[in-house]
Order: C-alpha cells, then sequence, then structure tokens
C-alpha cells in the first residue's frame, strides 16, 4: 500500500517541483530586463509558470517600481515601466501585494484598503494594454463605464469621469480623492482641449499652439519640473494661487507659468487641484437663452434648451444620451488661443453626472427678407465647431408669427427653399 502511495506522490511533487523551477525561471527572464544595481530586489510579483505575461514591483534604496513585461516572439520583453503606478517608501502606505485576476492584475496596498484592478488586452501589434477597470480609495469608489470613462462615486454622491486610463499613464497619487476632483478635471480637460497636449520628449519653448488660459489653486499644492517620474515639488503653491496654463499634459496635469517670488516659473501642477480664473458675463445670457437644434458640424449634444434660469437639458436625436445641469457665460481671456472663431464668450455648461463642456459661443444673426431671418448659434473649439438653428425653423430660415412672415415663408416656398 505504501509503494502505490508513493507512487502516486512522486509524479505530484516532481510536477511542483517543475512549476517552482519554471516560475522562478520565468521570475528571473523578466528580472533581467529591468535590475540595475544588486540593491534591487522584488517587492512583489504574480509571476506564473504557464504565463505569458507579469507584473513585479522591484524596490531599490530610493524608491518603488512596478513593471509589467509579456512574452514576445523574441523572448520577454517590459511593456510599462513606471514609478507612478505605486507608493513610495516614504510615503508610508505599506507593502503592496500583486494578484492575478481573470483578465489581468490587482494592485492592493492592504494597510490602507486601496485597490486598483486593470483588465488586459492587446493592440493590433499584439502589444500589451492594461486598462483601469476598478480602484477603492477609502470611501471613494471608481468603476469602468459601459462606454466610456468611470463612475466615481463617494458616498451618495456620483460624478462620471470622461477619462480612460491605462497603466502607461496611470498615476496613483493624482487619481481623483473625491467627486470634486472629478469635476475640476473634468473641466481642465475639456477647457484646455485634449488635443493641446505637451509632448513628453521635453519642453523648449513657448510654441504658438499653446493655451494661455489664467487659472488658480483651489488648495495647497505644488509645481513640479518631472511628472513622469519623480513628482519632486519644486515649487510649494497656496490656496488661490494665480497660473496661466499653457497645455494639458494627460489627465494627471496641467503645464503652467507661474509667478514665484518675482520669478517666473514653469512646471506642472495636479490637475485636480486647479481651477478656470473665470470673468463671468451673465448679460450675455439673454441672447443664447432658447431652444436649439443641431444643423451641421459634430461635438455636442444634437438638441438643447438654454432657460433664462441658468438650467439646461439636452438630448441626442436617438435619445441615448441626456444630459442637465447648469450653464453660464465668462469671458475668454484676450490670446487664449482657444477657438478658431476669434473673440467671442465662452459658455461653460455643467452637468449634473459631473460632465463640464466649454465652447466658444457666437448667434450671427442676419435679416434675409422682411419677416425671415437667418439665426445660427455655433458652439466652437480651436479646430472644429458644430452649428445649431432656433427650434421650429423652417429648413435654414426663421420666419416672424404675423402676416409679414406668412409671406415671406410662402415666398420660400415658391422658390424651393
Amino acid at each position: 500500500m505504501k509503494k502505490r502511495w508513493i507512487l502516486l506522490i512522486l509524479p505530484l511533487m516532481m510536477a511542483l517541483m517543475m512549476n517552482v523551477a519554471s516560475a522562478s525561471e520565468l521570475l528571473g527572464n523578466v528580472l533581467s530586463l529591468v535590475l540595475n544595481s544588486p540593491d534591487d530586489a522584488v517587492l512583489a510579483d504574480d509571476c506564473r509558470a504557464d504565463a505569458e505575461d507579469a507584473r513585479i514591483i522591484i524596490a531599490s534604496r530610493a524608491h518603488y517600481q512596478l513593471i509589467a513585461a509579456a512574452k514576445q516572439e523574441n523572448g520577454w520583453e517590459s511593456a510599462v515601466v513606471s514609478t507612478n503606478a505605486v507608493y513610495q517608501p516614504s510615503e508610508g502606505y505599506g507593502v503592496p501585494t500583486l494578484t492575478r485576476t481573470e483578465d489581468g492584475f490587482e494592485l492592493a496596498y492592504p494597510e490602507t484598503g486601496e485597490v486598483y484592478r486593470f483588465a488586459l488586452s492587446h493592440d493590433s501589434t499584439n502589444h500589451p494594454i492594461y486598462t483601469l477597470v476598478f480602484a477603492k480609495m477609502g470611501d471613494i469608489v471608481v468603476t469602468k463605464r459601459e462606454n466610456f470613462g468611470y463612475l466615481v462615486t463617494q458616498g451618495e454622491d456620483g460624478a462620471v469621469w470622461s477619462k480612460m486610463v491605462t497603466l502607461a499613464d496611470f498615476n496613483i497619487h493624482q487619481m481623483p480623492r473625491g467627486t470634486a476632483d472629478v469635476r475640476r478635471m473634468n473641466e481642465m480637460a475639456c477647457g484646455l482641449q485634449r488635443f493641446a497636449n505637451v509632448r513628453k520628449d521635453g519642453v523648449k519653448e513657448i510654441r504658438q499652439e499653446w493655451r494661455h488660459v489664467p487659472i488658480q489653486t483651489v488648495c495647497g499644492t505644488y509645481l513640479t519640473d518631472d511628472p513622469h517620474v519623480s513628482e519632486a515639488h519644486q515649487e510649494e503653491l497656496p490656496a488661490g494661487t494665480k497660473l496661466t496654463a499653457l497645455g494639458y499634459c494627460g489627465w494627471a496635469y496641467v503645464y503652467v507659468e507661474a509667478e514665484v517670488d518675482g520669478e517666473t516659473l514653469y512646471g506642472f501642477v495636479p490637475q485636480r487641484d486647479v481651477i478656470f480664473d473665470d470673468v463671468e458675463q451673465p448679460e450675455l445670457m439673454a441672447e443664447f437663452v432658447g431652444h436649439w437644434r443641431a444643423k451641421g458640424g459634430g461635438g455636442w449634444y444634437d438638441d438643447f434648451q438654454l432657460d433664462a434660469d441658468g438650467n439646461f437639458s439636452a438630448a441626442d436625436d436617438d435619445g441615448e444620451r441626456t444630459c442637465s445641469g447648469t450653464w453660464s457665460i465668462v469671458q475668454t481671456p484676450v490670446g487664449s488661443n482657444l477657438y478658431w472663431r476669434g473673440d467671442i464668450p465662452t459658455i461653460v455648461l455643467r452637468g449634473t453626472d459631473g460632465t463640464v463642456s466649454r465652447y466658444g459661443i457666437q448667434v450671427e444673426k442676419e435679416k434675409i427678407m422682411p419677416g425671415a431671418w437667418s439665426i445660427y448659434l455655433s458652439l466652437s473649439t480651436n479646430e472644429t465647431g458644430r452649428s445649431y438653428v432656433p427650434d421650429g425653423a423652417d429648413g435654414d430660415w426663421v420666419y416672424t408669427d404675423d402676416i409679414i412672415g406668412w409671406f415671406a415663408r410662402l415666398f420660400f416656398s415658391i422658390l424651393g427653399y
């Protein structure tokens, strides 16, 4: 009987030893990509013998870094190497853990209860892409939405975060820590326009296409000249510090110009810590009040209503997207380089769901003939825009509600308009 048990157990032990050896070999192959010093050590990993992907957190004397590696045709390659994805030793968050999930991996900090989950997919070249699908930071929960972006909840409050985060641009320090952060980050992204990016190959000069928009800090924050690695504080900035936003630097930071103690500094401030330094223009709102429907172009909703009390509602024709909230008109700073339409005011539309839209706005009104008008409202960005006509317009024309308008409508119908 003993012999039979030995014969059964021996293959299992050999298989287990082979798996341990294979996992160790895999870990060694991955480490060879990133270890630069004898002082480097493995803090956490999710290596598995039969896997073609792995994540490792390396600890050195000064910092931690997370490495995501993938097995390619020519061997193991590092897909992402990031210090921003993990807390550093001096921050006191404890030892992180890495755990495989069904579709990716989980990064967790057991001592503080923080959890971040990423799903693995591949692009057309088979390069791995890790997308954030869930996060929990105290009472803040971030959940990926089905179509785009995230729902960020804090107790009973919730806000849509109009952004997709991948491990390549993930920054654990700059994640929103409340729904108010989400709203500010949404507004910075749309207000500075995402395509006004600062290139990562270094900041050499003030380029013509950069923005020049007044903003200010809402809390004590900092200026850094290294947003992608150390995030070291170049200068501390108190709440209410006036800045000039020059460009949109991904979802975590804004590139700014700052005057500190009489010296002009350039650097990056956390996006969640700043707001636009707007000058309200309520006297202009009456011009835009009304019900508008899309005529041409693309961008915002197909149909929207601007009420005189500062509320709005909007929807697409198919009913799939709807939004409501408050709106206001603010001054567009001279030289801001925001809108291709030129010197026009800005409309700010803040949805109850946390989304924010900022456009240049203009109404063009032309009398075609007695009783007939051409009225267009345009919403514009730096590169494109969308035009709207008043609800009830007949084609391109709006007719007065009297006998003169009736004859004007008859005249254009005879002409085939």
